[in-house]
């Protein structure tokens, strides 16, 4: 499992958290899985709004980034080292696994 803020690709506020489950009996290197988004409650973001009460969010390693999908599999962005790129819009990414 891995957990990660999300902040504000321009001004670095922190507005939720990402979570990536792993598919494959909770392996850290499994090449695909779930993920959740958190937003906090006065931080709504439009591209990332939709996703923040879906639990059927997809995820899987393609090459050096990693592909997100939604409920019904059509690809809805990426990440890639702490870049995340939904919907069109850019947030920073800070890693919190083994912080907590």
């Amino acid at each position: 499992m891995h957990y990660f803020t999300i902040n504000t690709a321009d001004t670095d506020q922190h507005i939720g958290f990402l979570i990536m489950l792993p598919d494959d009996g909770g392996e850290q290197d499994a090449p695909h899985g779930q993920f959740a988004i958190k937003l906090t409650e006065t931080n709504i973001q439009a591209a990332l709004s939709r996703y923040a009460e879906n639990t059927e969010l997809r995820w899987a390693i393609d090459g050096d980034h990693v592909q997100l999908f939604d409920e019904t599999g059509e690809f809805i962005g990426t990440i890639r080292q702490q870049n995340l790129k939904i919907n069109g819009q850019s947030f920073t990414l800070n890693d919190l696994t083994g912080m907590i």
